[in-house]
C-alpha cells in the first residue's frame, strides 16, 4: 500500500491536543491522525450498517427466516463489529 503526503489545516487547540496526545502516546502526527481516521471510517461504516442489522432483523420477525441477501448483510455487520471491537 503505498502513502501519499497531504497538506491539511487545524485550528491551533486541536493541534496542540493532537501533538499532546502523540507525545504520550510516542507516535507521530502522520500515525496518529492515519489511526484516527480508520478508526473513524470504520465506526462510520459500521453505523451505516446498522440500518441493515435493523431491517434484517424485522424481516426475520416477519418472514420467520433470513432470506440470502439478508443473511449477508448480517455477516457483513458482524464482520465489522468484530474488527471495530477487536474480536476477530
Amino acid at each position: 500500500m503505498s502513502k501519499v503526503k497531504v497538506q491539511i489545516t487545524l485550528e491551533d487547540t486541536l493541534l496542540n491536543s493532537l501533538d499532546s496526545y502523540c507525545k504520550k502516546n510516542y507516535i507521530n502526527r502522520s500515525a496518529a491522525l492515519s489511526f484516527m481516521a480508520s478508526q473513524f471510517l470504520m465506526q462510520q461504516q459500521l453505523i451505516d450498517s446498522l440500518s441493515d442489522l435493523s431491517y434484517a432483523i424485522k424481516v426475520c420477525a416477519e418472514k420467520g427466516e433470513l432470506d440470502s441477501e439478508t443473511e449477508k448483510k448480517v455477516k457483513e455487520f458482524e464482520l465489522l463489529a468484530k474488527m471495530v471491537t477487536g474480536n476477530r
